[in-house]
């Protein structure tokens, strides 16, 4: 009788051992959505730490006329600014490798920005936020 297999044990086993799976699921997707994409200390480009004393220096060398949504570092700053200025019909075109696989990367950036800030508004998503913050409440 001690080696009569338990159904019941083994169902409960599988479906503990499939929470924890989805659990690790909306876990990874909440850091992907978040990966640091809202931190003030690194560049939203290419990640890397911005300098504090960076941060609280007026800027004075830019063109204030082109609006800067997201937090750049000094090189990706100059960059998108000459990635918006050549939209325009101007840029420094003495920079041959910024050429129009340069403009798509940052077409396609831009574009991958806007699409996940559509997809952490959406009602799903806030769903899982939910989800997770009672479970992390709950432990």
């Amino acid at each position: 009788m001690a080696n009569i297999i338990s159904l019941n044990g083994r169902i409960r086993q599988k479906q503990v051992a499939e929470e924890q799976q989805t659990n690790r699921r909306k876990a990874f997707a909440l850091r992907q959505a978040y990966r640091c994409r809202r931190c003030s200390s690194i560049c939203e480009k290419c990640g890397l730490e911005i300098d504090e004393n960076e941060l609280m220096k007026p800027r004075t060398d830019h063109d204030h006329e082109v609006a800067i949504p997201y937090r750049f570092c000094e090189p990706c700053l100059e960059e998108y600014l000459d990635f918006i200025h050549r939209l325009q019909g101007k840029g420094k075109q003495h920079y041959y490798w910024r050429n129009d696989e340069w403009l798509e990367t940052w077409r396609r950036w831009i574009d991958y920005q806007a699409s996940m800030d559509r997809y952490v508004k959406t009602r799903e998503f806030a769903r899982l936020v939910d989800e997770m913050k009672r479970g992390a409440s709950s432990e």
